[in-house]
């Protein structure tokens, strides 16, 4: 082998050995940093979750004390201090901001006292005011990023379940855990077997359907102050709602049904004196011979709710559905 061979070799060697090692110290900064990225990935998702359960505490707190007789300073302080303590025991190191006020179905406004919140905006944070500060980063502090600034914001709303076009007596009230016959082929005024009419609508089967299938979602509301509101009736209970009704009984679905004081008028023109919920699980369906009409369909009783004294049996997470929306 000549001298230039030799040469040649020895050069290439070397080379190799001043990549290898480039190599290695770019795999070595990027294992390091993954360290840090991977600490500060898995920090922001515990402070996402503290802001979630906080969210949805605050509206299930807001809706008890509310619904408890606390105006709503009072439910909202109750409300924020229970955000605080859900957050903190997911995360003890984060800091909570909790607003109330309108979710409108595609954003967010703060609300004063004046205005019934439906919604919590709640913003969790790792920062120099939280209570575990800042993250603290393992290897980017060579490059003199010491710590970093974490936050996580979380929208919740709560809704009504969805209303079922069923209206029960007050009179005709059981304890929870105990059944009632929501429809006996009776008339509960002339021309009406209960059924509600909540959008003042035609009477149609297609919303009698959609409402007792999957619940009616309008607004729908009973100030705590008049205590009642009059919704109209529908002419008797279509043998239509045989199928949603089956459905729901196979399911053993909850549902929320209206519970009513008085009730005067004829057939469609019936008029109800609306004045509370009524969460029920639907256990059966009696039909008649033929398969043509509805005779009968029974409910066992879950809770209950007067809006205008907030007279409660059960518990009032049965009415409500929370729903973390951003």
């Amino acid at each position: 082998m000549s001298m230039t061979s030799k040469a040649e070799n020895s050069w290439r060697t070397g080379q190799t050995l001043v990549i290898f090692c480039g190599a290695a110290v770019v795999l070595l900064c990027l294992a390091a940093i993954s360290i840090d990225v991977g600490h500060l990935t898995a920090s922001h998702g515990r402070v996402q979750n503290a802001a979630d359960a906080a969210s949805l505490a605050a509206l299930l707190e807001l809706w008890e004390h509310r619904s408890s007789g606390a105006n709503e300073a009072e439910a909202r302080a109750a409300a924020q201090a229970e955000a605080e303590a859900i957050a903190w025991k997911n995360y003890p190191e984060v800091g909570v901001y909790v607003d109330f006020g309108v979710w409108d179905g595609s954003s967010f406004s703060a609300a004063d006292f004046a205005m019934a919140a439906n919604s919590a905006k709640v913003r969790a944070f790792r920062n120099e005011d939280s209570p575990g500060g800042p993250d603290r980063t393992f290897i980017a502090g060579i490059m003199g990023i010491d710590t970093v600034d974490q936050w996580a914001p979380a929208i919740a709303r709560f809704k009504h379940r969805g209303l079922v076009p069923f209206a029960i007596d007050e009179e005709s009230l059981v304890p929870p855990g105990q059944t009632l016959t929501l429809y006996d082929d009776t008339e509960e005024a002339p021309g009406n077997c209960g059924l509600l009419d909540f959008d003042g609508g035609e009477n149609s089967n297609s919303d009698l359907k959609e409402w007792t299938k999957n619940g009616y979602t309008g607004p729908f509301s009973i100030d705590p102050e008049v205590a009642s509101v009059l919704v109209e009736g529908c002419t008797g209970l279509k043998s239509a709602l045989k199928v949603p009704i089956g459905y729901h009984v196979s399911e053993g679905d909850e549902v929320v049904a209206c519970i009513y004081r008085t009730v005067s008028g004829v057939g469609a023109n019936a008029t109800y004196e609306v004045i509370g919920f009524c969460t029920i699980i639907l256990t059966g369906l009696q039909m008649s011979e033929d398969g043509d009409a509805i005779e009968s369909v029974t409910a066992e009783v879950v809770s209950k709710y007067i809006v205008g004294t907030a007279e409660t049996e059960g518990t009032m997470r049965n009415f409500m559905h929370l729903q973390l929306v951003q």
